[in-house]
């Protein structure tokens, strides 16, 4: 099963948009791969010599997947060792096109589609990875972040909105970022610190 039982968004399937979004998940799973081999053994070694920040969220407005990666890129071209790498259904092709332009001359951002929820926990728990990345403008209670809390194995990184705030407390469980300046020196200090 490549969307590990719901995909990113299992905890979605309650609400009465979320067999429909799971459908539709399962649906993009091969086009939004983009020709990109899945699996666990996808980035382990690739990421030995890397800080890696790992954005699951789905290519959609309300998760603002674009949110940061200007900012993204900036740092990268001055810090070689920092990697993007963003994960998740593409729901909105618009934005995907966007997304893919925006990033085509970026090498240390990448788009991987949607992967398993296995292998999202896998990247989180990675000694590479830097961080797990929340953008969205609205969240309820983010079944991503808990579960990369309860790991404590990277930290969180989010945006500071209520849903986000509701779970994270500022320098103590994760970190929280009101813009893309104050995520790059969150996220600068992280990586320094791993």
């Amino acid at each position: 099963d490549k969307t590990g039982g719901g995909g990113l968004f299992h905890g979605d399937t309650q609400s009465k948009d979320g067999e429909e979004k799971r459908k539709i998940e399962e649906a993009s799973y091969e086009d939004s791969r983009g020709g990109i081999d899945g699996g666990d053994d996808d980035h382990p070694e690739e990421w030995m010599s890397r800080h890696v920040f790992l954005l699951p969220a789905s290519i959609r407005q309300v998760k603002d997947p674009m949110y940061l990666v200007r900012a993204f890129k900036l740092w990268s071209e001055e810090n070689p060792s920092v990697h993007l790498v963003i994960v998740g259904a593409a729901l909105d092709k618009h934005m995907l096109a966007s997304l893919q332009d925006e990033i085509k001359d970026s090498p240390n951002i990448t788009y991987d589609g949607l992967v398993s929820r296995r292998d999202v926990l896998g990247m989180i728990s990675h000694p590479s990875c830097a961080g797990l990345l929340n953008t969205s403008k609205s969240e309820g209670m983010s079944g991503v972040i808990l579960e990369a809390m309860a790991l404590a194995k990277s930290p969180v990184i989010a945006r500071a909105i209520p849903g986000n705030l509701a779970l994270i407390e500022h320098n103590v469980t994760g970190y929280v970022f009101e813009d893309p300046e104050s995520f790059l020196g969150i996220s600068i200090s992280s990586s320094s610190n791993s």
